[in-house]
């Protein structure tokens, strides 16, 4: 005969969490909908709120039975409240998955407006977070397993799951790196898809098509080739992202002329007040403003139409006075189409040099600079004149 003190001893030692387990168990019952609407905002969750309804049946069913068996056979060794902390497990990573998709979607999803409200929507970056999400989730789960089963065997370096992570902590080394800077790329606002970005200094421009965990696909501007690069890699070199601008200026790009020297220097004290490099000085200046007024007309090139051209002498050298031109460039445009990120980083430096072409025969102004020759005969003391025509540098 089944001893009453000794029942009512057993269920009353554990008595606060036997009736918290049932408390959330029966919210979870009832109110299935609850929990998992405010995390799919436009989503259908009835299947999953179904799914959600019957772990917790089964759950409290397996409880029922396991105080049941606890009380008549002192033996029993909790089959079925193990069952059950299974079936809670699994439905407690679901539930915890919903809530770490929601904030992925918050944090790398598309946000749009609907009825004046913002919503969050999938995209590939917010998948791929909840495919690292996922991971991580499984992970304890399994955990959580082997401890309600105690399994602890299957830890050890001699089970199989400790010779499978001995392996992953061999080879990590070669996988980790990857992964961990592709998180690195999704979780900073500095890299993102259809930014436009240089590597290590080098002068092609490229525009980030998509991230993976081990490797970033790039599109080569210039050449419309696609690249594959490593997520190490790429984020040990120096990027430069061209769509992340400094100032709302634009980018700061230059053109660097090479002009001939003033030829008409005297020696007549009236003339020598006339500065000729002063002159020279002031009409490439007149120059540089007749070529932004006619592109902004035009309206071709990729300019900023608000700021005018700098133009600065930066070296006087042996054969022609060097002047750089300081243009900026409009902000570039999110996109992933090369020929877009082409007229605005390759097309406008070609039309302000064909401006400047024409704008300098209108100024009198030469870029072709004479070199010249002396050689200078110790007798006679004659020197020959010669020049050769180099033209100018972008």
């Amino acid at each position: 005969m089944i001893d009453l003190h000794t029942v009512i001893e057993q269920i009353q030692t554990p008595v606060f969490g036997h009736v918290a387990a049932f408390v959330v168990n029966l919210l979870v019952l009832f109110f299935a909908n609850g929990l998992l609407r405010p995390f799919n905002h436009g989503k259908d969750v009835t299947l999953q709120a179904r799914a959600l309804r019957f772990g917790a049946f089964l759950f409290l069913l397996s409880h029922v039975f396991d105080l049941v068996l606890v009380s008549a056979f002192p033996a029993y060794e909790n089959v079925f409240i193990r069952f059950g902390l299974t079936i809670a497990t699994f439905f407690g990573c679901l539930l915890l998955f919903n809530i770490t998709s929601f904030f992925s979607r918050q944090k790398f999803g598309t946000q749009r407006e609907v009825d004046g409200k913002p919503i969050y929507l999938d995209n590939y970056n917010s998948r791929l977070m909840d495919l690292v999400a996922a991971i991580v989730i499984i992970l304890i789960a399994l955990y959580c397993l082997i401890v309600i089963w105690e399994l602890e065997g299957l830890l050890q370096t001699t089970g199989f799951l400790g010779i499978f992570f001995a392996f992953l902590a061999l080879t990590n080394s070669i996988w980790a790196p990857d992964i961990y800077f592709g998180l690195v790329i999704l979780n900073s606002n500095m890299l993102e898809d259809g930014d436009v970005i240089k590597i290590g200094g080098l002068s092609d421009e490229l525009i980030i098509s998509r991230v993976s965990f081990i490797y970033t696909i790039l599109l080569d501007v210039r050449n419309n080739h696609r690249i594959i690069v490593r997520n190490s890699q790429l984020i040990n070199s120096r990027v430069d992202n061209l769509s992340k601008r400094a100032s709302t200026d634009g980018l700061r790009h230059s053109l660097v002329f090479n002009i001939s020297y003033p030829s008409d220097f005297s020696t007549d004290s009236e003339k020598r007040e006339a500065n000729p490099f002063s002159e020279l000085n002031h009409r490439v200046l007149q120059m540089a403003a007749t070529m932004h007024e006619r592109l902004v007309e035009e309206g071709d090139a990729k300019i900023n139409k608000n700021i005018p051209f700098e133009v600065v002498l930066t070296n006087s050298g042996d054969y022609a006075l060097e002047y750089t031109l300081f243009y900026y460039v409009e902000a570039l445009p999110n996109t992933k189409v090369t020929k877009t990120v082409r007229q605005y980083l390759l097309q406008t430096p070609s039309l302000i040099q064909q401006a400047a072409n024409r704008a300098a025969s209108e100024y009198n102004i030469q870029f072709a600079t004479p070199l010249l020759i002396s050689n200078v005969d110790e007798n006679v003391g004659e020197s020959i004149h010669g020049h050769a025509q180099s033209g100018s540098s972008v």
